[in-house]
């Protein structure tokens, strides 16, 4: 285990756990919340141009927002809507910012998440630090009428109409401080001005008793050979069932995401026999990483984009979709269908 997995590991202990180190951090949580709140006062809605919407979270780590906007991105899409994504671009650098995510662009580029929701949304995609300067390229190129932030719920630089915060119900908001004596970006106070909550899985969460939410659930979908994804005419639309998945022999099982446990989980529930390996979040692999390995490999999508130079024939990733709330999805077009009559009034 590397030593920056061993710090993760120590942080999380002390904000989702019984350790409390990261208490002796609590004399600067007073100067971190009022640097949020002064940042927080350039928050502004756009006055023209599509409607923008920020799908973020306020915990450090992964909730599952990836594959909910998929689910967002196509369900609008089924609704007429012409959609297209902005991303930081976590995990990559470029030179050419704002950058648009194509097939070819390199990982260390665009980052993994960004390239996976180019390849799996079939939906421009554009990434820049900036998230501002990647709206206004996206609207430049293509005719869109819907703009999700993947992320972006901290960056009130960019202009947002519509704020859907997400939280991952198996770790809630941790001790409920700021960073980073706890795991929060933002005070939970963030709660009260916020469009919608939703909660990835559906146990209960401490602090949101007395906010109204939906609930989405991640599930398994199917498998796909990792080299199916960078094959242009490959359709992404299906892949192996689910008890299809060659199980002669014990599989290595890596996870790079946020919460590599709820990838390990959800394998134990497909009952796949595998030795679990945990990389950092967004860790980017190279063969290197793999030179002793003789064993099958599975991993999850956000892995397998970035080993498109050196997969082998046995290596598969797990496509998972997210089944939206459909009270929730009828809300949220009809805020979207509100929003745009205001861009037409005004």
């Amino acid at each position: 285990m590397s030593f920056k997995m061993l710090i993760e590991r120590a942080v999380n202990a002390s904000w989702y756990g019984r350790s409390k180190w990261t208490y002796a951090f609590l004399p600067v949580e007073p100067l971190i919340k009022r640097h949020i709140k002064k940042r927080s006062s350039d928050h502004h809605t756009p006055k023209t141009g599509p409607v923008v919407i920020v799908v973020g979270n306020i915990t450090v780590g992964g909730t599952g927002k990836t594959p909910l906007i998929l689910s967002l991105c196509q369900s609008l899409q089924r609704e007429g809507f012409s959609v297209g994504i902005v991303s930081r671009g976590y995990g990559g650098a470029s030179d050419n910012y704002p950058l648009e995510v194509l097939p070819s662009t390199d990982t260390s580029e665009s980052g993994d998440e960004a390239k996976m929701l180019a390849l799996s949304s079939g939906v421009p995609v554009v990434v820049d630090p900036q998230r501002a300067q990647a709206v206004t390229a996206l609207c430049q190129n293509h005719d869109v009428d819907v703009v999700l932030s993947d992320d972006g719920l901290q960056h009130y630089a960019m202009a947002r109409d519509i704020e859907l915060l997400v939280v991952d119900s198996s770790r809630g908001f941790g001790n409920g401080h700021c960073l980073p004596v706890g795991p929060l970006r933002e005070p939970l106070a963030r709660l009260d001005s916020v469009d919608f909550i939703l909660t990835n899985g559906k146990k209960s969460v401490d602090g949101l008793a007395n906010h109204p939410h939906f609930s989405f659930e991640i599930s398994p979908a199917y498998w796909q050979s990792v080299g199916e994804l960078f094959k242009p005419s490959t359709n992404l639309e299906s892949g192996i069932a689910l008890d299809e998945l060659p199980r002669d022999q014990s599989y290595l099982a890596i996870a790079g995401i946020g919460n590599p446990q709820r990838f390990f989980a959800t394998l134990k529930s497909l009952n796949v026999a595998f030795d679990a390996q945990s990389f950092p979040d967004h860790y980017n692999y190279t063969q290197a990483d793999f030179s002793s390995n003789t064993r099958p490999l599975v991993m999850t999508e956000k892995d397998a984009v970035k080993c498109g130079s050196f997969f082998q024939s046995d290596w598969y990733f797990l496509k998972v979709k997210a089944d939206l709330d459909p009270e929730f999805t009828k809300q949220l077009i009809n805020r979207i269908r509100t929003v745009q009559c205001t861009r037409i009034e005004e």
